[in-house]
Formats: structure tokens, C-alpha cells, sequence
């Protein structure tokens, strides 16, 4: 699973989507590979950020995408874009 954040976002916005996600992402049994790392951009524009995930199997992926908890946090992301 892999979340790009395309538009520029202040550091309170981004502390509070990572607050929200973070403790859902734990109880998918969700590993972080990277979070909002230096980036080495080869074409076309940079994103603000990227957060890399791995999650067991695609249905615990699917689980978790579809639940109501994240979908919450995604409408909160949305609201903060």
C-alpha cells in the first residue's frame, strides 16, 4: 500500500493524519517501509510525501482500506488537503 501526498501540507496537518493512521496501521499488522523520506525524483514533480506500508496479505489490506476507521481518517485527510 503505498500513500502519496501530492499537495503541500503544513506540519500540523501531516502530525495529525500520522496520529490518526498510525494506530490503525498497527492493528492490521501493517509494517512501515518508509515515511516521508528524502526522495531522489527522477521524473516529473516531487510529492510532498510518500508513506510505503506493508500489509500481510491483500484481504487484510482490503480489511483495512475498507474499515470503517480508516475510511474516517481518510475523510480527515481529505478535509485537511
Amino acid at each position: 500500500m503505498t500513500n502519496i501526498c501530492e499537495r503541500p501540507r503544513n506540519a500540523d496537518e501531516i502530525q495529525t493524519c500520522a496520529e490518526t493512521a498510525a494506530p490503525l496501521l498497527a492493528t492490521s499488522g501493517a509494517t512501515v517501509l518508509a515515511a516521508y523520506c528524502p526522495q531522489d525524483v527522477l521524473e516529473g514533480a516531487a510529492p510532498e510525501g510518500v508513506v510505503i506500508v506493508t500489509i500481510p496479505t491483500m484481504e487484510d489490506a482490503r480489511a483495512f482500506y475498507d474499515g470503517a476507521e480508516y475510511q474516517a481518517a481518510v475523510r480527515l485527510s481529505k478535509r485537511l488537503l
